[in-house]
């Protein structure tokens, strides 16, 4: 059996749409406001055709009242994450600033659908556990349902992420096709959904790193936090311990979704024929067709 990861009985909570409790993670401090490196930032990305700081923040009611495009509310419902189950899930933990965002339309592996997906930029100024899969510009990509293209404007209510704020988050890499996982590096999802994204104070700290961190990390979307908070370095210290004792496991996300579908499968949810489908599908990638 594990053992706990937090000596404060530190829980992570995912949200139900907008209203769950989570454990805050906290750093202790110094401080800066001037997080974005703009060499890094792309003319070409959606945030900077529309020069927004908030993927979402041009949907005024007038836009959308003058807009051609169909529109849609996408919400999420995410499982309950312990902060040992978000670290046993995550290939990969990162703390770092968006930058920026781009859209991107994927069609299914299996050809049956398209979905709008959102990129967010991610400056990456520490990574706590794994190897991250950055550019040249040491940038990853967080990868999230909802967006825009020329047809349509999909808003997803449970997870946005702002440019200029400092994120830590609990990430997994695809390693199979299936569904709308492309074959392509450096894209991640976060785990458990808004649950694998927590934002970071504007008070700071210095990291071990000697980089500066924020000093205290809270559930993104408006979920309240409650319990214990957690010094940086105490934070550190035990995920340092924890890496120690357990390596990461690339396929943490195909083995949640093997679960998953057999839990499916198990209860009835899905035929066993659907179950085979969804096997077949993940020797099988999506497409990006931008629109």
């Amino acid at each position: 059996m594990k053992k706990s990861f937090s000596k404060n009985n530190i829980t992570i909570i995912a949200s139900i749409v907008m209203a769950v409790m989570l454990t805050t993670i906290a750093f202790a401090g110094f401080t800066t406001n001037n997080r974005i490196d703009i060499s890094k930032v792309s003319s070409t990305w959606a945030s900077e055709q529309a020069s927004v700081e908030n993927v979402y923040e041009k949907y005024t009611q007038n836009y959308l009242a003058n807009t051609d495009k169909s529109f849609a509310v996408l919400y999420t419902y995410d499982d309950t994450y312990s902060g040992e189950k978000l670290l046993e899930e995550s290939s990969l933990v990162v703390r770092g600033t968006v930058i920026g965002f781009d859209y991107l339309t994927i069609q299914s592996a299996n050809g049956a659908s398209e979905e709008v997906f959102t990129d967010y930029y991610i400056d990456v100024s520490e990574t706590l556990r794994g190897t991250a899969e950055t550019d040249n510009d040491g940038l990853i990509r967080v990868r999230a349902m909802g967006g825009e293209n020329s047809e349509a404007i999909v808003i997803n209510n449970s997870f946005a992420l702002e440019i200029g704020e400092e994120y830590l988050l609990f990430l997994a890499k695809p390693t199979t096709g299936g569904g709308f996982n492309t074959n392509e590096d450096g894209y991640y999802y976060t785990v458990g959904g808004s649950s694998g994204a927590l934002l970071g104070s504007r008070t700071t700290v210095q990291a071990q790193n000697n980089t500066i961190a924020s000093q205290s990390y809270t559930p993104i979307q408006g979920i309240e936090s409650t319990g214990e908070l957690v010094e940086y370095n105490q934070f550190v210290s035990e995920l340092q311990e924890y890496n120690a004792e357990y390596a990461v496991d690339e396929d943490a996300l195909l083995n949640s979704n093997m679960e998953g579908l057999d839990t499916n499968l198990d209860s009835g949810f899905i035929s066993q024929a659907e179950y085979n489908e969804a096997i077949e599908d993940m020797e099988n990638y999506a497409t990006i067709v931008n629109k």
